[in-house]
């Protein structure tokens, strides 16, 4: 087997765009997450990736841009993992768990050009600005904050962030 050419039958590596092109061309209409009621085909998962990466594009992030996203575990966040890649960016998820403070200091050190905080207060609640006497440089330069929030319905929040931006239904470029 190690003897074996390597070609396109045989070999051909998977990344995550490349996984989700081929599962929403194999695999469309089945299922590709459910969360609650709510359920998405590798089609529409693909479909609403494509839009937002196309969003993301339209908010001038391009290749190497760093996109940070502070959301609990919803469809949304899941579509980033293939979205921001398909706009060329690299994504930085950050835990939810973590005190404004360390959020910060990711936001800092990431150079995010896009951040995405989520706005539910569970989320929220840890992240009020506390006095410290040690300051730790100025607040990270962020050209674009988009606020949303997953509130009673999680799964409208890439819906709402289309809407919000208006985007076009496809990517301009990265998305195959």
């Amino acid at each position: 087997m190690d003897n074996l050419p390597k070609c396109g039958a045989n070999y051909v590596p998977l990344t995550p765009l490349t996984f989700l092109t081929r599962a929403s061309r194999c695999y469309a209409n089945r299922t590709s997450i459910i969360y609650g009621n709510v359920r998405f085909t590798w089609g529409q998962t693909y479909e609403r990736c494509c839009r937002l990466a196309s969003s993301l594009q339209s908010l001038n992030i391009v290749k190497n841009d760093v996109v940070s996203v502070l959301a609990p575990n919803v469809p949304a966040i899941y579509e980033m993992h293939f979205a921001v890649p398909m706009a060329g960016a690299v994504l930085n998820p950050i835990n939810t768990r973590l005190d404004a403070k360390n959020i910060a200091l990711i936001l800092k050190h990431s150079e995010a050009k896009l951040f995405f905080p989520d706005a539910v207060p569970s989320t929220l609640g840890s992240m009020k600005p506390r006095p410290s006497p040690k300051s730790h440089g100025p607040a990270p330069c962020l050209e674009r904050t988009v606020q949303y929030t997953t509130g009673p319905n999680p799964t409208n929040w890439t819906d709402r962030m289309f809407h919000h931006l208006k985007a076009p239904t496809q990517v301009t470029s990265s998305c195959y």
